[in-house]
C-alpha cells in the first residue's frame, strides 16, 4: 500500500489548497487496488483461501472505489499539487519488503508452532499497520500445516481491517478535515460492510 502511504504523506501540505479533495480521491481509488491487490496475492499463494476474501475485500473495494469516483467528480484539477507516489521498484524498497516478508513468516510460524493460533493472528494484526502484502504473501503458506485455511485467510482480513483503520486515523490527524473526514468516512464504511458480511456468511 506504498501508493496511499505516500498520499497520507502529502496530505497537510495540500489540504490548504483545492487539491484535498482530489487526494482523498486518490487515496481511496488506492486502497480499493491495495484491496483487490490483496485477494490477487492470496489466490496466486493459496486460491482456496483466497475464497474467504473475494466477498468482503470485494466489497469494500466496491465502496471505496465509488467513494473516490464522487469525490474526484466534485474535486478541483489540480494535479500539480499531488505529487508521485515513490517507485515501487526501488531497490530500497524491494529490500525492505523481502526482509519484511522474511520476519513475518518467520515469527508467524513460530507463533502458531509455540503459542497457538491465536498469536499468529496477533502477529498478522500488528504487521499490517506496517505492510498487508507481507502478511497476504506468508500467512497462507503456513496452512494447513501450521494454521487452518480458513484462519490463515481471517488473519489476512484482521491485518487489512487495522490497515483501514490505521491510515483512517492518520488520514484525520495528519491531513486535516477537508481530506481526512471524506476519507476515513469512505474507507471505514467499506472495512465495516466487509465486516458485516463476514459476519452474515
Amino acid at each position: 500500500m506504498s501508493s496511499t502511504a505516500a498520499t497520507l504523506a502529502n496530505a497537510r501540505a495540500v489540504a490548504a489548497g483545492g487539491a484535498a479533495v482530489a487526494l482523498a480521491a486518490g487515496a481511496l481509488m488506492a486502497g480499493a487496488v491495495s484491496c483487490l491487490r490483496t485477494i490477487g496475492i492470496v489466490a496466486f499463494i493459496a486460491p482456496a483461501a483466497a475464497e474467504y476474501l473475494l466477498a468482503p475485500l470485494g466489497l469494500a473495494s466496491i465502496i471505496m472505489a465509488l467513494g473516490g469516483f464522487t469525490l474526484a467528480r466534485r474535486a478541483e484539477a489540480d494535479a500539480a499539487a499531488v505529487s508521485a507516489p515513490d517507485n515501487p521498484f526501488e531497490l530500497a524498497a524491494v529490500l525492505k519488503i523481502a526482509l519484511l516478508l522474511a520476519a513475518v513468516a518467520l515469527i508467524s510460524k513460530m507463533a502458531g508452532e509455540k503459542l497457538g493460533p491465536e498469536a499468529v493472528l496477533a502477529v498478522a494484526t500488528v504487521t499490517g499497520l506496517a505492510d498487508v502484502d507481507a502478511v497476504a504473501l506468508s500467512l497462507p503458506l503456513l496452512a494447513p500445516a501450521t494454521i487452518r485455511l480458513a484462519f490463515a485467510a481471517e488473519a489476512v482480513l484482521a491485518a487489512v481491517a487495522l490497515s483501514i483503520c490505521a491510515k483512517s486515523a492518520y488520514a484525520v490527524t495528519l491531513g486535516g478535515g477537508r481530506f481526512g473526514l471524506p476519507f476515513a468516512a469512505i474507507s471505514l464504511a467499506g472495512g465495516i460492510a466487509g465486516a458485516l458480511l463476514v459476519m452474515l456468511t
